[in-house]
């Protein structure tokens, strides 16, 4: 049986290349992958003419304690909220740290529905002609509670479902462009009525993180309705996915990327590049990527510059421009070793209970 865009609706059991990705039913949780997340992200504006960014991303990891992934218990959770005032060029960012049998933390099975703590999204996949989520965040003096609809037909990682991330293994990865998204936003503690376009992603498998290990990724909405995704691994190759208004797609890795600009780090003295050239001859395209503004750094445990960008270049011939979100991994390297202290804490008192 086939579901949206002729997804299989069969729910595989094991992880494996060839595993199908089956709409909506893995929208939820999969207890046989090591690491998981689910990505937000979007432009948005206020009526006075203000313009934003915003991420929100919930993950999950297993680690490599055996006993606990055979049972489908997570070691630890974590989960990353960030607003960017584009105007005002302030960015804000927080964090949630949750571990082990924590009541805290809930993530459905099959159709999205998943808390972490007071942050959330859940999902209502059940007809094809539209898919619609909920997603929520408050962190002190910043929040978001934004409604996000679009058509059902996703991108799927590399064409067929699945990313080559070279030695650290694969990952099975769709993404879903151009949310219609309404809703409201806080910053410095005042709420604003917003709207604008949003981008969600959602990967999990079983790749390792015990070296160095990063990557660049780039979704970016054109103006002229094409819709791309760029995946670039150090020590695999470089994948771009084109989706057309008419629902058509082209994956190539004939793609040249070139560093143009860097920024460096005030806190941290990270390099981050920053500034982009594209050149994609398959799609007939040279784009120019770059940022809304330079400090957009995640300044969470887990270090990596992630914000918005816009785009501008031609394609076929005709000037074409866009927005889009860019992430940058890898460039101050943080190995997950942040999460071992609270599995400790969480395995300690339960032994202590016996």
């Amino acid at each position: 049986m086939s579901g949206c865009g002729g997804i299989h609706l069969t729910k595989p059991t094991t992880l494996t290349k060839d595993s199908p990705i089956n709409f909506p039913l893995d929208e939820g949780k999969h207890d046989n992958a090591r690491t998981e997340w689910w990505y937000y992200a979007g432009w948005l504006q206020d009526g006075n003419g203000g313009s934003y960014t915003y991420e929100l991303a919930f993950f999950k990891v297993t680690k490599s304690v055996r006993i606990f992934r055979r049972l489908g218990v997570d070691i630890a959770y974590f989960a990353h909220f960030a607003i960017s005032d584009v105007t005002t060029e302030r960015h804000k960012a927080a964090e949630r740290e949750l571990v082990l049998l924590s009541s805290e933390v809930r993530i459905k099975k099959g159709h999205l529905d998943l808390r972490y703590d007071d942050w959330g999204a859940a999902g209502d996949t059940a007809s094809c002609q539209e898919r619609s989520y909920h997603i929520w965040a408050k962190d002190g003096e910043m929040a978001i509670n934004l409604d996000l609809r679009g058509a059902c037909s996703p991108i799927l990682g590399n064409g067929a479902g699945v990313i080559d991330m070279g030695k650290a293994g694969f990952s099975h990865a769709y993404s879903i462009p151009r949310l219609e998204t309404t809703g409201h936003l806080v910053i410095d503690g005042k709420e604003y009525s917003v709207s604008g376009c949003s981008w969600a992603d959602h990967q999990w498998g079983n790749w390792g993180w015990r070296e160095p290990f990063g990557w660049n990724w780039w979704g970016v909405n054109l103006d002229n309705g094409v819709d791309l995704i760029v995946y670039d691994f150090p020590d695999s190759t470089t994948t771009v996915i084109a989706k057309y208004p008419d629902g058509s797609q082209i994956v190539t890795s004939e793609v040249t990327l070139e560093k143009r600009g860097w920024w460096k780090s005030p806190e941290t003295g990270t390099r981050y590049p920053i500034e982009w050239r594209f050149e994609l001859p398959d799609l007939d395209a040279e784009l120019l990527v770059s940022p809304t503004f330079p400090d957009q750094e995640m300044k969470t445990r887990l270090r990596y510059w992630e914000g918005g960008c816009i785009v501008r270049g031609q394609m076929k011939q005709e000037e074409v421009t866009g927005k889009g979100y860019m992430e940058l991994v890898g460039y101050n390297w943080t190995d997950f070793s942040f999460l071992r202290s609270g599995v400790r804490t969480v395995l300690s008192g339960l032994l202590s209970a016996f």
